[in-house]
């Protein structure tokens, strides 16, 4: 028994669309992984000059990857597919999103997730006690032979 022509063709074209877009997918990844607000929302330092990524939170439950402390691509995926997922996270055991609000935000935007907001009440009750219009680091002085004066002299202003 033969396989008809047809049903060859496009069962390569299923499959070569496939592999193009989960390439597509994968350069996507690959250069918000690399870029410099996914490196400062997880803190990532480069070691020594040379190229090695490390961040600098040791907390657990910041990273959903195993490498995601010294691996950007790894903790973005990991990171992606949580904010999907209906789990708890933290001390506070809420959702991803909720937990993670600016980094769901920049890879929602940035990644075009598909996925659907969450409501965060814990979240929104704690910025409405603030009633902030606006916030003001300000910074006095400080003592150059004592680094603690320049922490005793800054604060918030809202």
């Amino acid at each position: 028994m033969t396989t008809p022509k047809w049903f060859l063709y496009i069962l390569c074209t299923l499959v070569l669309t496939s592999l193009a877009h989960g390439a597509q997918d994968d350069g996507l990844y690959l250069k918000v992984a690399q870029s410099k607000e996914w490196h400062r929302l997880m803190h990532y330092q480069r070691w020594f000059y040379v190229g090695w990524l490390r961040s600098e939170v040791d907390g657990q439950g910041f990273f959903f990857a195993e490498d995601g402390k010294t691996n950007p691509l790894s903790e973005l995926k990991a990171s992606a597919e949580s904010f999907s997922k209906d789990i708890k996270v933290g001390k506070l055991k809420i959702h991803p999103q909720c937990a993670f609000p600016q980094r769901y935000r920049f890879l929602k935007k940035s990644l075009n997730l598909a996925t659907q907001d969450v409501p965060c009440p814990q979240v929104d009750d704690f910025i409405k006690k603030f009633n902030a219009k606006s916030m003001t680091l300000v910074f006095s002085s400080a003592y150059p032979h004592n680094p603690g004066s320049m922490f005793g002299h800054t604060f918030f202003s809202y």
